[in-house]
């Protein structure tokens, strides 16, 4: 199994997760482990302390490594770069292949896109279908970004195949970003008759974006008066009337090439230091062309809805779990407390293995100081849902130069990975790794900020109480014990399902968040037919299986992000964000379906069967204790009508 270390800036920009996307389909069906890191430059000013990413580089660069992917496109300054290439200079060499900007290292191949024909196309529709002249450009300073370098050279080579000639004074400078665009194009175009063009390209989407808004507060009309052009085709793109005619880079090719040609390196094949992948010109409106999606003019409905029902579910779900992941950290004030917490954390996240390793003593780290290499480190923690895996403190001391984890424990699986050093301010206290399940990596890059910063209070506060000879075996035990009954306190011991009081703890804030997100659904009451003649005939032992198979066919008809858990006995709650009362006839078919499954798998002498009433949530009714009630009286309703059916 290769192991390819893969090298972002920020795990929640949309060019990043673009490119991750391409590399996790590529390598989705082969043998292959990918560890993905975040790295910010220690010149990175938007956090005082996020230089304390570069403390993943020993890791990285460790014998366990096979190869790195640098996503290098948003390292978008000449400086950043170099001090990228001076770390990464420091440790072994190994095969890179970098994306967008070639890196001054040994075995460096680069996947860079090319712009050429794309800026003629759009160059040349803009001449010749809408009779422009007159271009100003967006961009940043060509010395010290080699990708706005790399657009303006094509943006002039596309006006001279054109015959059209660029006016100097109409380059602005936006440097890549919404405020910096905004402030450049205040100080220049304070008043209409400040403007000389009658189009203006811009290096990104979110300076075109700044563009037309500020064109648009001076009175000129988009795309009448003045064409707007973007770059990236980015969701920015689409989300403001009218929808920008930008250049799509093909990010996700991007990274599909790299991937490939990362593996072919590994294995000694030859590959190119360069390898193009052109980019593709998106038409839409801001250039005075009328949209139409399944030929409906977008034109007229500014209000076009981005996001699905589904889609908005999702990120509603999402929500949930993170609140409820960062509700249990703050009752994990030990490493131990902390531990027992992680299991319930990764079943709402979607985390099936969490190694967390630990220094003996937390290192102190200046943002001008480079990380010292350290020879020991302990796997302090270690839960593998997969394999059935659960350590606490079991001592296990390693190189992180050479390994990131132990060979047997990180050989054991593959599939995607998230490195992240546990730091607080500048004190750093090792490196947690993820093994994930899917390709959110910005919901996954939000949980493990959670973690760690659980993980480093939980480290201190567990030092202070030993250094005060506070945690005594008795005490460890009494902690132990709390945590554990904290979680059996909202877990059914039976179905493993949330209990009543976890049910309605966690149904309510999922209720809650969906009527601040303007949105509505559906409260589920189920119970199973027929438990107390399961039980006369067949024993409480069948009648306890029945129970639980009762509990399983409402998981498996309702979805991953819906609350369930038991109410009591044979009764059932169900929390559905999003769901319309239409899809209830659907909902109880499925779940006869699934009832009589089950009775075939477990050779039941009887046949399973449930009942589901329903209440609809929504802004004026959104208390659950009253959506139980409601959906009670309606459950009661269909059992009426199952025994009218049965004994006509």
């Amino acid at each position: 199994m290769k192991t390819i270390a893969v090298v972002v800036h920020s795990l929640t920009v949309e060019y990043t997760l673009s490119i991750l996307n391409g590399i996790s389909d590529y390598f989705k069906e082969k043998d292959i482990r990918s560890i993905i890191t975040q790295l910010k430059a220690p010149s990175y000013t938007n956090s005082l302390y996020e230089y304390q990413s570069f403390s993943s580089l020993p890791s990285i660069f460790s014998d366990q490594v096979d190869g790195l992917i640098v996503v290098s496109g948003i390292y978008n300054t000449t400086n950043t770069l170099k001090t990228l290439v001076k770390e990464f200079s420091k440790y072994k060499s190994k095969p890179v292949v970098s994306i967008s900007i070639p890196l001054d290292l040994p075995d460096c191949s680069t996947v860079i896109v090319d712009d050429s024909k794309s800026y003629e196309k759009i160059i040349t529709h803009l001449h010749k279908e809408h009779k422009v002249r007159k271009i100003a450009f967006m961009g940043t300073d060509p010395e010290t970004s080699t990708e706005g370098k790399h657009r303006f050279q094509c943006f002039m080579n596309a006006m001279k195949k054109n015959n059209l000639t660029f006016d100097s004074d109409l380059f602005f400078y936006g440097n890549f970003t919404t405020s910096s665009a905004e402030a450049e194009l205040q100080t220049r175009l304070k008043k209409k008759s400040d403007v000389k063009f009658d189009c203006i390209v811009a290096a990104n989407d979110l300076m075109a974006l700044a563009c037309s808004k500020h064109l648009s507060s001076l009175g000129f009309k988009i795309p009448e008066d003045i064409k707007i052009i973007g770059y990236d085709n980015t969701s920015h793109s689409r989300q403001e009337y009218p929808f920008l005619t930008t250049i799509d880079q093909n990010l996700y090719s991007q990274g599909q090439k790299a991937a490939q040609l990362i593996l072919r390196k590994i294995d000694g094949k030859n590959v190119p230091e360069i390898t193009k992948i052109s980019s593709t010109p998106v038409i839409r409106e801001s250039c005075g062309c009328i949209l139409k999606i399944n030929g409906k003019l977008i034109r007229k409905d500014p209000k076009f809805q981005l996001l699905s029902n589904g889609a908005q579910n999702h990120f509603l779900g999402k929500l949930c779990n993170i609140s409820a992941m960062f509700d249990m950290t703050k009752a994990s004030d030990t490493t131990r407390r902390l531990f027992y917490s992680l299991r319930f954390m990764m079943d709402h996240s979607n985390i099936r293995e969490i190694a967390v390793c630990y220094y003996d003593k937390p290192l102190t780290i200046g943002r001008k100081e480079s990380f010292a290499l350290v020879s020991k480190i302990n796997l302090n923690m270690l839960l593998d849902l997969d394999y059935g895996i659960s350590e606490f403190e079991s001592n296990r001391y390693f190189d992180p130069s050479k390994e990131i984890l132990p060979s047997n424990v990180l050989e054991r699986a593959k599939g995607t990975y998230i490195l992240h050093p546990i730091y607080s301010g500048e004190l750093n206290y090792g490196y947690v790794l993820c093994r994930i399940e899917n390709n959110d990596y910005a919901v996954y890059s939000v949980i493990i900020r959670i973690l760690v910063t659980a993980l480093s209070q939980a480290y201190e506060y567990s030092n202070r109480l030993s250094e005060n000879s506070m945690l005594s075996e008795e005490n460890k035990q009494l902690q132990e014990n709390n945590t554990s009954l904290n979680k059996q306190s909202k877990t059914d011991e039976l179905t493993r399902l949330l209990n009543r009081r976890g049910f309605m703890e966690l149904g309510q804030e999922h209720i809650n968040m969906s009527i601040e997100a303007n949105d509505s659904g559906l409260v589920f009451f189920a119970d199973l037919d027929g438990l107390k003649i399961i039980n006369d005939t067949y024993g409480h032992k069948m009648g306890d299986a029945a129970i639980k198979a009762a509990g399983s066919v409402l998981s498996q008809v309702l979805r991953a992000n819906d609350v369930v858990g038991r109410l009591s006995g044979d009764e059932f709650g169900g929390v559905a964000s999003g769901m319309d009362s239409k899809h209830i006839s659907k909902v109880r078919a499925q779940a006869e379906k699934y009832c009589e499954d089950i009775t075939k798998q477990h050779n039941f002498p009887f046949k399973l069967s449930i009942s589901i009433g329903f209440a609809k949530f929504h802004k004026e009714n959104h208390i659950l204790k009253e959506l139980l009630e409601e959906a009670d009286k309606m459950l009661y309703e269909e059992k009426k009508i199952k025994h009218a059916t049965r004994n006509p």
